[in-house]
């Protein structure tokens, strides 16, 4: 996940370039919007597949509180600085950089660029156990575009990369960990269903990012280029 990042940084090493990385932090409404949608999203998808008995919603058991807490935020730290190495790449080099030229689609543009580093490696190394390569390719596809473009959505409108590891780190960490094990742990009598209905990119949660898409384009008109210039904050 830090391959991007790294080509990031020793591009900008070579030209000197620093201007529209995004190190600034921005305002903390959007560290919200970043850290509760993907928690929302991810537990009434885990809440639906729990109404199809594809899992049980059953609270841990078993395991301290204090060492529930302790793991949790291990697993999410861990997942954020995964998450920046990647951010460093896409939202705080690719993203910045492609919304300045003149190109007709650069939000499906950065999502296809995305979404084909991701692909051989989820598609044909066994990632996901219960779906088919081409099944991944589309479900995978359609999740990053929807994924992508609320995540520049909040990169070019805070100014700041790190609202974009956050996106970016809190998706990963509810739709795969969290309510995962915290609240549906036990598998259903459907739970061969899981990678596709729900998990992290299945049928659900494309169709959560689809709403948001639909939400943000058509209600509330997010016009994402014309917030570039925000882009270019430090």
């Amino acid at each position: 996940m830090w391959i991007p990042g790294i080509i990031s940084i020793i591009l900008r090493i070579i030209t000197n370039d620093w201007k529209d990385i995004g190190l600034g932090l921005g305002k903390a409404k959007f560290y919200s919007i970043a850290f509760f949608i993907p928690c929302i999203g991810a537990f009434l998808s885990a809440l639906i597949c729990s109404i199809f008995d594809i899992r049980v919603m059953s609270m841990v058991t078993g395991v301290p509180v204090p060492k529930v807490i302790l793991q949790f935020s291990f697993i999410f730290i861990i997942g954020f600085a995964s998450a920046l190495g990647e951010e460093l790449g896409w939202r705080g080099y690719l993203v910045p950089k492609i919304y300045q030229v003149d190109l007709k689609y650069p939000t499906l543009t950065t999502g296809f660029i995305w979404a084909l580093w991701h692909i051989p490696i989820v598609a044909f190394s066994g990632y996901y156990q219960t779906l088919l390569p081409w099944q991944v390719i589309i479900f995978y596809t359609l999740a990053i575009f929807g994924l992508n473009y609320f995540i520049n959505w909040i990169r070019l409108n805070s100014g700041s990369m790190w609202t974009a590891t956050l996106t970016h780190a809190s998706y990963n960490f509810f739709f795969q960990t969290f309510w995962l094990y915290f609240l549906f742990s036990p598998p259903g009598k459907n739970v061969h269903l899981w990678e596709g209905i729900g998990g992290d990119v299945g049928v659900i949660p494309i169709t959560f990012l689809l709403i948001i898409f639909l939400l943000g384009h058509f209600k509330f008109r997010w016009n994402l280029s014309k917030l570039t210039p925000k882009a270019t904050s430090n």
